[in-house]
């Protein structure tokens, strides 16, 4: 198996076990951070997973990438509206309770699956930087009380599937 293959395999095989984990201890990990929480490193992951930061960081990305190639800008927006709407879809159906309030609609993490969809466009130095802010953003929602475990790896899951699918079929179609 070539190197990149094993490593992929092993992420996935990180992502099963951490749902796996999530599935027994979800209350456990949320009550976990509900009690050991820090005012700065919660005011860091209040305002890297703030939609009023996410959505402008979203815009001037897809420009950045439109600047590079002009055929590229849309593989950033199709992957990520997909996955929104596949992830509201399964909110609807799901009606998971939030783990600090009974307000419904957890599981997935939106904000997991949106960072985790457009991870595969990034190349190089970008790619582990955009890897590094998508995990820090994925953390910050189980950090905060928003979200449990497994609606974390489920989104994260999510945007990865749906990203890297949608992506081969744009790039098929850009030929």
């Amino acid at each position: 198996m070539k190197k990149r293959k094993k490593s992929h395999f092993a992420i996935w095989i990180i992502l099963a076990l951490l749902f796996i984990i999530g599935l027994f201890f979800d209350r456990n990990i949320a009550d976990f951070f509900g009690l050991h929480q820090n005012s700065y490193v919660y005011s860091f992951m209040n305002f890297i997973s703030l939609y009023a930061f996410l959505i402008p960081l979203f815009i001037v990305v897809c420009i950045l990438l439109s600047l590079k190639s002009k055929k590229n800008w849309i593989r950033f927006p199709i992957p990520l509206l997909l996955t929104l709407g596949f992830v509201y879809l399964l909110k609807l159906v799901i009606s998971r309770e939030r783990p600090f309030s009974s307000e419904l609609n957890s599981f997935p993490s939106n904000h997991s699956a949106s960072v985790f969809a457009v991870l595969h466009i990034f190349k190089g130095k970008s790619n582990i930087i955009w890897l590094i802010f998508s995990i820090l953003v994925a953390f910050s929602r189980i950090y905060l009380g928003r979200h449990f475990l497994t609606d974390v790896i489920a989104g994260i899951v999510l945007g990865l599937v749906i990203g890297i699918f949608t992506d081969k079929f744009i790039k098929k179609k850009l030929r």
